[in-house]
Protein backbone atom coordinates (compact mmCIF):
# COMPACT_ATOMS: atom_id res chain seq x y z
CA UNK A 1 0.00 0.00 0.00
CA UNK A 2 0.81 3.43 -0.68
CA UNK A 3 1.33 5.78 2.03
CA UNK A 4 0.36 9.63 1.49
CA UNK A 5 3.00 12.09 2.27
CA UNK A 6 2.99 15.85 2.45
CA UNK A 7 3.47 16.45 -1.22
CA UNK A 8 -0.06 14.46 -1.76
CA UNK A 9 -1.70 16.35 1.21
CA UNK A 10 -0.31 19.56 -0.68
CA UNK A 11 -1.80 18.89 -4.05
CA UNK A 12 -5.30 17.69 -2.36
CA UNK A 13 -5.29 21.51 -0.57
CA UNK A 14 -4.10 22.79 -3.75
CA UNK A 15 -6.85 20.96 -5.47
CA UNK A 16 -9.49 21.87 -3.22
CA UNK A 17 -8.68 25.47 -3.05
CA UNK A 18 -8.47 25.26 -7.01
CA UNK A 19 -12.28 23.89 -6.98
CA UNK A 20 -13.11 26.69 -4.37
CA UNK A 21 -12.00 29.61 -6.09
CA UNK A 22 -13.91 28.13 -9.54
CA UNK A 23 -16.66 27.65 -7.77
CA UNK A 24 -16.28 31.13 -6.53
CA UNK A 25 -15.58 32.66 -10.33
CA UNK A 26 -18.74 30.32 -11.30
CA UNK A 27 -21.38 32.38 -8.52
CA UNK A 28 -19.45 35.41 -9.72
CA UNK A 29 -19.94 34.52 -13.49
CA UNK A 30 -23.59 33.91 -12.22
CA UNK A 31 -23.83 37.38 -10.70
CA UNK A 32 -23.08 39.30 -12.98
CA UNK A 33 -24.78 37.59 -15.89
CA UNK A 34 -28.21 38.08 -14.13
CA UNK A 35 -27.12 41.75 -13.55
CA UNK A 36 -26.33 42.50 -16.85
CA UNK A 37 -29.49 40.81 -18.02
CA UNK A 38 -31.33 43.44 -15.43
CA UNK A 39 -29.25 46.02 -17.27
CA UNK A 40 -30.20 44.74 -20.71
CA UNK A 41 -34.12 44.83 -19.50
CA UNK A 42 -33.97 48.30 -18.04
CA UNK A 43 -31.95 49.68 -21.36
CA UNK A 44 -35.05 47.93 -23.52
CA UNK A 45 -37.37 49.71 -21.33
CA UNK A 46 -35.58 52.92 -21.30
CA UNK A 47 -35.37 53.00 -25.11
CA UNK A 48 -39.20 51.67 -25.13
CA UNK A 49 -40.42 54.86 -23.16
CA UNK A 50 -37.83 57.54 -25.18
CA UNK A 51 -39.75 55.94 -28.24
CA UNK A 52 -43.06 55.86 -26.75
CA UNK A 53 -42.11 59.99 -25.52
CA UNK A 54 -40.99 60.69 -29.59
CA UNK A 55 -44.26 59.38 -30.97
CA UNK A 56 -46.21 61.64 -27.98
CA UNK A 57 -43.89 64.23 -28.79
CA UNK A 58 -44.83 63.71 -33.05
CA UNK A 59 -48.75 63.49 -32.09
CA UNK A 60 -48.55 66.70 -29.84
CA UNK A 61 -46.41 68.59 -32.56
CA UNK A 62 -49.42 67.34 -35.02
CA UNK A 63 -52.10 68.91 -32.84
CA UNK A 64 -50.10 72.02 -32.17
CA UNK A 65 -49.76 72.30 -36.22
CA UNK A 66 -53.73 71.53 -36.45
CA UNK A 67 -54.57 73.51 -34.10
CA UNK A 68 -52.19 76.69 -35.58
CA UNK A 69 -53.84 76.20 -38.51
CA UNK A 70 -57.72 76.28 -36.99
CA UNK A 71 -56.56 79.43 -35.10
CA UNK A 72 -55.09 81.11 -38.89
CA UNK A 73 -58.60 79.92 -40.04
CA UNK A 74 -60.24 81.83 -37.22
CA UNK A 75 -58.32 84.74 -37.35
CA UNK A 76 -58.71 85.32 -40.79
CA UNK A 77 -62.19 84.49 -40.40
CA UNK A 78 -62.42 86.86 -37.87
CA UNK A 79 -60.37 89.77 -39.54
CA UNK A 80 -63.07 89.55 -42.48
CA UNK A 81 -65.46 89.59 -40.28
CA UNK A 82 -64.54 92.70 -38.66
CA UNK A 83 -63.76 94.35 -41.62
CA UNK A 84 -67.54 93.90 -42.94
CA UNK A 85 -68.95 95.07 -39.79
CA UNK A 86 -66.46 98.25 -39.71
CA UNK A 87 -67.37 98.93 -43.30
CA UNK A 88 -71.32 98.29 -42.26
CA UNK A 89 -71.28 100.71 -38.90
CA UNK A 90 -69.43 103.50 -41.85
CA UNK A 91 -72.45 102.95 -43.52
CA UNK A 92 -74.83 103.28 -40.59
CA UNK A 93 -73.02 106.30 -39.81
CA UNK A 94 -73.42 107.91 -42.41
CA UNK A 95 -77.36 106.71 -42.96
CA UNK A 96 -77.59 108.25 -39.10
CA UNK A 97 -76.29 111.40 -40.59
CA UNK A 98 -78.80 111.70 -42.78
CA UNK A 99 -81.72 110.69 -41.01
CA UNK A 100 -80.51 113.72 -38.70
CA UNK A 101 -81.38 116.36 -40.67
CA UNK A 102 -84.36 114.72 -42.34
CA UNK A 103 -85.51 114.10 -38.90
CA UNK A 104 -84.08 118.40 -38.39
CA UNK A 105 -87.03 119.00 -41.30
CA UNK A 106 -89.56 116.78 -39.76
CA UNK A 107 -89.52 118.95 -36.49
CA UNK A 108 -89.70 122.22 -38.22
CA UNK A 109 -92.96 120.76 -40.61
CA UNK A 110 -94.62 119.15 -37.29
CA UNK A 111 -94.15 122.84 -35.14
CA UNK A 112 -95.42 124.27 -38.16
CA UNK A 113 -98.34 122.27 -37.96
CA UNK A 114 -98.69 122.26 -34.44
CA UNK A 115 -98.80 126.19 -34.92
CA UNK A 116 -101.61 125.50 -37.23
CA UNK A 117 -103.51 123.28 -35.56
CA UNK A 118 -103.37 125.83 -32.93
CA UNK A 119 -104.69 128.41 -34.73
CA UNK A 120 -107.19 126.16 -36.42
CA UNK A 121 -108.64 125.24 -32.55
CA UNK A 122 -108.92 129.25 -31.62
CA UNK A 123 -112.10 129.55 -33.92
CA UNK A 124 -115.57 129.96 -34.89
CA UNK A 125 -117.97 130.05 -37.19
CA UNK A 126 -120.77 132.93 -37.78
CA UNK A 127 -124.26 131.01 -38.36
CA UNK A 128 -125.26 133.39 -40.35
CA UNK A 129 -122.33 133.82 -42.83
CA UNK A 130 -120.07 130.63 -42.04
CA UNK A 131 -117.40 133.20 -41.66
CA UNK A 132 -114.30 132.26 -39.52
CA UNK A 133 -113.40 134.54 -36.56
CA UNK A 134 -110.30 133.81 -34.55
CA UNK A 135 -110.40 133.99 -31.50
CA UNK A 136 -107.91 134.88 -29.14
CA UNK A 137 -106.42 132.83 -26.09
CA UNK A 138 -107.98 133.56 -23.11
CA UNK A 139 -105.57 133.32 -19.71
CA UNK A 140 -107.02 130.99 -17.46
CA UNK A 141 -108.37 131.86 -14.08
CA UNK A 142 -106.48 131.72 -10.93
Amino acid sequence: METITLADYIQYGFMAFMSLLMIAMFVALLRQGRDIGEMRGDINGIKQQIEDLKQQNAQTNARVGSLSARIDNVENSLSARIDTMSARIDRLMEIVAAQVGEIGEIKGMLQDLHRKVDLLMHHRHLPDTGQVILTPEEVAAD
